[in-house]
């Protein structure tokens, strides 16, 4: 199962410990800070990577809820019918930012350990 990493660069400590846990569970992760690289077309790399996907992991936190890029990954999650119950928001740290539609979902809140994470993307992988 693909998995798309969507955080801000603040955050890549965080994202690299969730990164690690899911590659070790299986998945196969997008990490921007990976896979894009100097001189590419950021917003195509990161198109391509989301229509490749199966599921999204935002790590949510207020500098993230800053980032364009990062509520455009949320928008386009949102308005394809592929990742409908495939958005997984992970609060970092507490934010007023985090957009209305976000509210609805279960977020997840990152207490220091990754496997509320990778239990859900396994429960989403386990149900198709």
């Amino acid at each position: 199962m693909r998995v798309v990493l969507s955080y801000t660069h603040s955050d890549s400590a965080i994202a690299a410990k969730v990164r690690d846990a899911l590659t070790h569970a299986g998945f196969e992760v997008w990490d921007p800070e990976l896979q894009a690289r100097g001189g590419d077309n950021f917003a195509l790399e990161i198109g391509r990577a989301l229509e490749r996907a199966d599921a999204l992991v935002v790590l949510v936190s207020p500098e993230a809820m800053q980032s364009d890029w990062i509520r455009w990954e949320i928008e386009h999650a949102l308005g394809n019918p592929r990742f409908e119950g495939r958005l997984i928001p992970v609060e970092l740290r507490p934010t007023e930012e985090l957009p209305w539609i976000l509210r609805r979902f279960q977020v997840l809140k990152y207490e220091g350990g990754t496997r509320p994470i990778v239990d859900a993307l396994i429960g989403i992988r386990d149900a198709a």
